[in-house]
């Protein structure tokens, strides 16, 4: 199994647990809908702060900044 593979399994099981988890806890239905339209803008940060730092540790390897 390649990390890319595992990187994006793990974020789809992040994102369906978390919706799971909004969708059956006791709240009501308006302050569901606002905890779900957060969700997708929290996963982008998220995947985006770890792009930046594996492209940066890529790019130390790469200059040989071990």
């Amino acid at each position: 199994m390649n990390a890319k593979n595992l990187i994006g399994g793990m974020i789809v099981g992040i994102a369906l647990g978390v919706a799971a988890g909004l969708l059956l806890a006791p709240t009501s239905g308006e302050k569901t809908r606002k905890k779900l339209a957060k969700v997708p803008l929290k996963l982008k940060n998220k995947v985006k702060d770890y792009v930046e730092t594996s492209v940066g540790d890529l790019r130390d390897q790469f200059n040989g900044k071990n």
